[in-house]
């Protein structure tokens, strides 16, 4: 289960008891929102769970004389992207500027690691 459906399914108490507490209050817009809240919460559990979404891996070049970081890498949608300093986590980089899709940064082969 994802973090999105177990916070969605963990609030619909709290919305029940909202509605309950509208209703005594006599609040009936609030009661009505509160309502359709509920009712969007409950189609949104029951429609199945989306497919995880694919990651585009980006493979940093490794290091070479006279380049010892080079902050350049590969990305599996196909294109090359360079930072001026430091890398994909340095630069808070989530999402492929190409594709879109989640960054994973392919590990540096065993050899190349410092």
């Amino acid at each position: 289960m994802t973090e999105e459906r177990k916070l969605l399914l963990d609030s619909l108490p709290a919305v029940h008891n909202a509605i309950s507490w509208a209703k005594f209050c006599g609040h009936e817009g609030a009661t009505e929102q509160m309502t359709q809240l509920a009712e969007r919460i409950a189609a949104l559990l029951a429609a199945p769970a989306p497919e995880p979404v694919a990651c585009c891996t980006w493979s940093q070049w490794e290091p070479v004389i006279g380049y010892p970081e080079p902050n350049i890498y590969e990305t599996s949608c196909g294109h090359t992207f360079e930072f001026n300093e430091g890398g994909v986590a340095d630069n808070e980089f989530e999402f492929c500027y190409s594709c879109g899709k989640r960054i994973e940064v392919a590990p540096l082969p065993k050899e190349v690691k410092q």
